[in-house]
């Protein structure tokens, strides 16, 4: 309990507990833990529902399971295949709670689970626990698992035994012996029980599709694929029996990396495949990406894109709940660019940085989460397209907000400085300069700060003088890279002051100190500097197949040093690559003249016919929305303990809700104990605070008035004891009959704008109060959701 509490509210929460009844078994309210284990705690709490756009030929028929569980069970199997793992663990969660004693709903839980080996071990335990009864072939499969996640004879004894504290102990340590493994013995283990399998049913393709995608995955734990024809053969076999099988996904990243045309036709095929899920989409456009036909790729990708968007509002599902739905936005990002579309790719690219934050699922400073991709992109787009009024913009309105890394605030200074100079704002370019001259002050600073400890510690523990000498060189390593990245953004930025005055010459000597100047600013300043032939060299080692903007700036090139055949024939192809191009952006819109000398019309571009072996395609728009939009809050009236009411469409400003478990929930008065001195903070950035819990009006009364006045909290509490605002707002676990932690940001027009949903309240306050003033700060329009 936290040092922070006052007598008086240390006392209520006593006498609260205190007054609860004793029970032998763990007490039936758990706050929003799982009653089956810590693995359940984690992964979906909402019931499954039957997901429209399914492959219906996938069935891995299980004996014993009633028509309803054996069609969730089924739907699991495509979900898996289809790497929609949370969709597939909600599933074979549903078929757990329709027949909670049947063993193969929870290997299902622990094969979604593959990512996670803990708590993948969590579930097959269960499912090892629940298999003594199985037939043979349901065994296998099972015991296939087992062995994989180090499940021995003894543990499933005991785990069979019936003995709840031995069962209970044995669980635990297989959890905690994951933490250990030696994954190419257990993968190349699991491939053995898997052609096991396939030997013993030859006519079933599911132990071929979970045969293929293991030897896949092994890759990752170090084996090489020995034969990709004889995995290729094998999914031959299994096309015979089921040709429309998601296992073609398979197929693509069996080939993604070797000869993307070996799966050139799944990689049409496959969206079609299962068209609910976005993923199955999304990897037909890696193999037409590594085949340079972006054109093709962006297709795939924004197929996916809008499925997933789909899925998010039916479900009201947040972007970094969906596993690869930031990868697939990034490339979608790049494909757009490569083939020139520029609006869209720069509405992509801010929608995605538009998109909730979370501090553990969604961080600027993760490269590879949805907040770090899209910050890059974003990058990338205004960059390459040249669109300088817009990156002012975005500097100044949030999109590309300042931070506090180093490495990154040098990329915007330098890109914002850029802007200025390109603008022809030479006293604004300047002003940024000055500041990138301050970060690297700061940026000294740190580093100074950094070796100064390190040496400290050395002499503290008695190091001899070359241990504090290797001391203070390694604590300087990270910190003088980060004066190395602002003395690269400071040269680069030299280098565009310099090309704004008409000095190529200097120019190219500061962008030789950058090292990060693109061959687009190198090229200009090598044509200012009359070196012609070295600017169309730089321009064609940058060139690669299948992308706009450089064939367009390599035209320019040409034609500008007076070869100009050379640039009429990349003209004629840059016209078959741009059919779908933005030629209002500076890289196209420099070629008017040029197609004016030509002879061509305005618009140059030449129409891009869908090639035939691209597959059939649905339109688009009946996928769903090419942007994320916040969805619209549920409507709810509750009693407040005032004697008021919070009636959520009556409110027309942004309010954080707090669902909360009582006031018996020791961590829930701690959350709203936390919260109550942050009102005020909240309330100056024009957010309200309303907590709802589920004790009756008269209790919850009673308990507040029982704190000293000084503990009493300082916004509205709303009683919901019936909780039906909980189930409407997902804050409940349907399998479980329970309410869940939930904390919510409304905007003024009541849209969901960021939401945590878990076991355990968020704590996280300077966290959650910056995010909301950065959403709320994003003129994220209403009219999201078209393209």
């Amino acid at each position: 309990m936290r040092a922070w509490m006052s007598s008086s509210l240390l006392s209520l929460l006593s006498l609260s507990l205190a007054a609860l009844p004793a029970q032998e078994d763990p007490a039936p309210d758990t706050f929003g833990h799982s009653r089956h284990g810590a693995e359940f705690d984690e992964g979906p709490r909402q019931a499954a529902r039957r997901i429209a756009g399914l492959n219906p030929d996938v069935h891995f028929p299980v004996a014993g399971l009633l028509p309803d569980a054996q069609e969730f069970f089924d739907q699991g199997i495509c979900q898996q295949h289809g790497f929609w793992y949370f969709e597939a663990e909600r599933s074979f969660r549903q078929v757990a709670h329709l027949q909670p004693d049947q063993a193969l709903a929870y290997w299902g839980m622990g094969v979604a689970n593959v990512e996670n080996h803990q708590r993948a071990a969590g579930f097959i335990a269960q499912a090892v626990q629940r298999a003594a009864a199985l037939p043979e072939r349901e065994r296998a499969w099972v015991d296939a698992w087992a062995k994989f996640h180090q499940i021995s004879d003894d543990d499933r004894t005991a785990l069979q035994s019936g003995d709840k504290e031995k069962v209970e102990t044995t669980r635990k340590a297989i959890v905690e012996r994951s933490k250990t493994r030696d994954e190419k013995r257990l993968g190349r283990d699991l491939v053995r029980d898997l052609e096991a399998l396939v030997a013993r049913h030859p006519d079933d393709p599911e132990p071929k599709a979970f045969l293929a995608v293991q030897i896949w995955r092994n890759v990752e734990a170090g084996l090489e694929i020995t034969s990709h024809g004889a995995v290729d053969a094998l999914l031959d076999q299994l096309f015979a029996q089921a040709p429309m099988h998601p296992a073609h996904h398979f197929r693509v990243h069996l080939w993604d990396h070797e000869k993307a045309e070996r799966a050139l036709a799944s990689a049409a095929l496959l969206g079609r495949t299962a068209p609910g899920i976005a993923h199955q989409w999304h990897m037909g456009g890696h193999i037409f990406a590594k085949l340079e036909r972006h054109a093709e790729a962006a297709w795939q990708q924004e197929a996916s894109s809008r499925v997933d968007h789909a899925h998010m509002q039916r479900d009201h599902v947040l972007p970094y709940e969906i596993h690869n739905y930031g990868h697939n936005q990034e490339w979608l990002c790049r494909s757009l660019m490569h083939i020139g579309k520029g609006h869209a790719a720069l509405d992509l690219a801010k929608n995605m940085v538009e998109l909730p934050r979370h501090p553990k699922m969604n961080r600027v400073a993760v490269a590879d989460d949805i907040a770090g991709y899209g910050r890059q992109r974003l990058i990338d787009v205004l960059l390459g397209f040249e669109m300088w009024d817009q990156v002012v913009a975005c500097c100044d309105n949030g999109f590309l907000e300042p931070t506090d890394d180093l490495r990154d605030q040098a990329k915007r200074l330098q890109l914002l400085g850029t802007a200025q100079f390109r603008l022809g704002r030479q006293d604004r370019g300047a002003a940024v300069l000055d500041e990138l001259q301050r970060l690297l002050a700061k940026a000294r600073a740190a580093r100074a700060t950094a070796v100064d400890q390190a040496e400290e510690a050395a002499w503290q523990r008695g190091d001899d003088a070359g241990k504090v000498g290797a001391a203070r060189d390694e604590a300087g390593k990270e910190p003088s890279e980060r004066v190395r990245d602002v003395q690269r953004a400071i040269a680069g930025l030299l280098g565009e002051q310099a090309l704004a005055t008409g000095d190529g010459k200097v120019a190219l000597e500061h962008f030789g100190k950058a090292e990060n100047a693109t061959p687009a600013a190198k090229a200009l300043a090598q044509q200012l500097a009359g070196e012609h032939a070295k600017a169309i060299e730089e321009l064609e080692k940058a060139l690669k197949p299948g992308r706009v903007l450089p064939l367009a700036r390599l035209v320019r090139a040409l034609w500008l040093g007076e070869r100009k055949d050379d640039a009429k024939a990349k003209f004629e192809e840059l016209r078959k690559l741009a059919g779908t191009a933005d030629l209002e952006f500076a890289p196209l819109a420099a070629l008017a003249d040029i197609a004016r000398e030509l002879a061509l019309p305005v618009d140059w571009r030449l129409p891009q016919p869908v090639p035939a072996d691209a597959g059939e395609r649905p339109p688009l728009d009946s996928l769903g929305p090419f942007r994320w939009s916040p969805t619209q809050a549920p409507v709810m009236s509750l009693p407040q303990i005032d004697g008021g009411t919070f009636a959520l469409a009556e409110r027309r400003r942004p309010t954080l809700l707090v669902f909360y478990l009582g006031f018996e929930c020791l961590h829930c008065v701690e959350q709203l104990r936390a919260l109550a001195p942050r009102a005020k903070d909240f309330a100056a950035a024009g957010i309200d605070i309303v907590a709802i819990g589920n004790d009756a009006v008269a209790s919850a009364a009673g308990k507040h008035a029982a704190l000293a006045e000084a503990d009493r909290f300082p916004f509205p509490l709303a009683c919901d004891p019936g909780l039906q605002a909980f189930k409407m707002w997902r804050a409940y676990d349907d399998f479980e009959a329970m309410p869940l932690h939930s904390t919510t940001l409304l905007d003024a027009d009541g849209r969901i704008r960021w939401q945590d949903i878990s076991y355990q309240p968020f704590t996280e306050l300077d966290w959650l109060l910056a995010e909301c003033r950065r959403l709320l700060v994003l003129p994220m329009g209403t009219g999201a959701g078209s393209k």
